[in-house]
């Protein structure tokens, strides 16, 4: 923010150039970011939050269960918002404010069943 407003308009937080966590077993732990490290993660106004957020709410509630089986899987909630997150960006700000999410850890393992 600046004294006249967002600098960005639309955009959440700042990138995180990199980020070590030796304390998490590796097969156990995930991370998720909004974008890669050289982008701003950008809001969804008409939805009251971030495009990521926004995608990611909707992934648990069972929109990235693709097989169907009421569970999620790393893998089928990054598939499903990146998918959306990049499309929704584009359709919003144009091609000069790309949103591409990431995932690190281990994409097989479940963290929701319902």
């Amino acid at each position: 923010m600046s004294a006249s407003g967002e600098l960005i308009p639309g955009a959440k937080g700042y990138g995180i150039p990199s980020v070590e966590i030796p304390l998490l077993p590796p097969e156990k732990s995930v991370i998720f970011t909004a974008t890669n490290k050289r982008q701003v993660a950008n809001g969804y106004t008409d939805k009251q939050h971030s495009l990521f957020t926004y995608f990611f709410l909707k992934a648990l509630r069972g929109e990235a269960d693709v097989s169907k089986d009421n569970q999620l899987t790393v893998d089928e909630i990054y598939t499903y918002i990146s998918k959306h997150v990049p499309r929704t960006s584009r359709r919003e700000y144009g091609s000069s404010r790309e949103q591409t999410p990431q995932v690190v850890g281990n994409k097989k393992l479940v963290i929701v069943q319902y």
